[in-house]
């Protein structure tokens, strides 16, 4: 008996052979590009989340003036990729967060030509340029499939993204450093790097926080600005626009200088003349390796130029700060009377100074006469009576009160 050949079953075969061939080509062309565009889109996610939380540093660093205690901001470093069944992820990226220039006394700020309007400053704030060394903080992502992240920088108030691949730089934020006429400043200080996937905390301390604004004027010339900066001048002329003096403000003028061998410029901002400007400092800490700031100059509080009876006592206060004009406190003040003597009995003493930076001294008057009461924190000074201090010595000091 004879059969017929019958091809149906190799048909069925070809077909599920040829369907898996085809389902193995889409999957390979999803994990080639769908995989790589959904990963990108949670890289970019991530992006807009970390600029938020850097705005958050940004504004943490702005308030510290005034802030007495450690203040934190939370910055989501890295990002992971969701478990997928079948396809593949590449690895977590990571990210690093760093400081630039914090210990590197090259990049400061540069206050010049700056002279107080209170007499009893006038020895530190005489015009000369005052330096005060900061930095930047700045975010760098290390994505897998956006190979053009920007880099996201905090710098003198501004946050900013810069793009390496265009050489191009975007503010995120405007400038917090010059308003009207209130000039504030931060100074960063100590050294951080962290570079990983999970979340990290970045600390802040307030090593010179409490702050005491003091009024400014110009003298010898403007008062003038300068300090190293990564943004370009088209970018600081757009910021500063609101504060130029034909808009109303009192920045004059806004130039950069290119530094050989370095990334940033030298920005100069030059404010306008005759004017009277509240300056507020302050120095804050973060990371390791940060260092305190030294006694700069004293200043009088109350009992100057006033006048008692012979025999009588006069409270005499005075104020150790540093150069941000904050108080120092346990500093040594060295104190000398002339015609009078001090409550134990000497024409000589000494004091330090409280949790407010100030000294009392109480003064009784035994000669009739105009009497000097110096006081000094300079470092190893032995007072003696009727010494003449250096009034242009900022760490000298010296009180009037008369007898009759």
């Amino acid at each position: 008996m004879r059969f017929l050949s019958d091809d149906r079953a190799q048909s069925i075969q070809i077909g599920a052979v040829l369907l898996f061939g085809v389902l193995v080509i889409l999957l390979s062309v999803w994990q080639a590009t769908i995989i790589p565009s959904q990963n990108e889109d949670i890289e970019f996610n991530h992006n807009q989340d970390i600029q938020q939380q850097m705005t958050e540093l940004r504004s943490t660093v702005n308030s510290m003036p005034g802030a007495l205690n450690t203040r934190s901001v939370t910055l989501g470093l890295g990002v992971r990729y969701p478990s997928r069944t079948i396809f593949r992820n590449p690895g977590p990226a990571s990210g690093t967060v760093q400081t630039i220039g914090t210990t590197d006394q090259q990049f400061n700020l540069t206050i010049s030509n700056a002279t107080a309007v209170e007499s009893n400053i006038d020895a530190f704030w005489n015009g000369t340029g005052r330096q005060y060394n900061t930095g930047a903080i700045q975010y760098r992502p290390s994505y897998n499939e956006n190979q053009n992240p920007p880099q996201t920088t905090f710098e003198h108030s501004v946050l900013f993204n810069r793009f390496d691949r265009e050489d191009a730089t975007l503010p995120v934020t405007g400038q917090a450093l010059i308003r009207d006429t209130r000039l504030t400043f931060v100074a960063l200080n100590g050294s951080l790097s962290e570079s990983r996937v999970e979340s990290t905390s970045v600390d802040f301390d307030s090593i010179s926080t409490d702050t005491r604004p003091v009024e400014i004027t110009d003298d010898s010339g403007p008062v003038t600005l300068r300090m190293l900066t990564a943004l370009d001048e088209q970018r600081w002329r757009s910021l500063l626009e609101e504060e130029r003096v034909a808009n109303g403000g009192h920045v004059q003028s806004i130039s950069t200088t290119e530094i050989a061998d370095s990334e940033r410029d030298l920005l100069e901002v030059t404010l306008e003349s005759g004017e009277r400007y509240r300056l507020q400092m302050a120095k804050v800490g973060v990371g390791t390796g940060t260092t305190n700031t030294d006694p700069a100059y004293l200043t009088d509080i109350s009992g100057n130029d006033t006048s008692i009876q012979k025999g009588n006592s006069q409270k005499l206060t005075v104020e150790v700060r540093d150069k941000f004009n904050n108080p120092k406190s346990d500093i040594r003040i060295n104190a000398s009377a002339e015609g009078g003597e001090f409550r134990d009995g000497s024409n000589t003493t000494s004091k330090r100074s409280d949790l407010d930076g100030q000294a009392e001294f109480k003064y009784t008057g035994t000669d009739v006469g105009t009497n000097d009461i110096n006081f000094t924190i300079e470092e190893g000074y032995q007072p003696q009576p009727g010494d003449v201090h250096d009034p242009t010595n900022p760490e000298n000091i010296t009180m009037v009160v008369d007898v009759v």
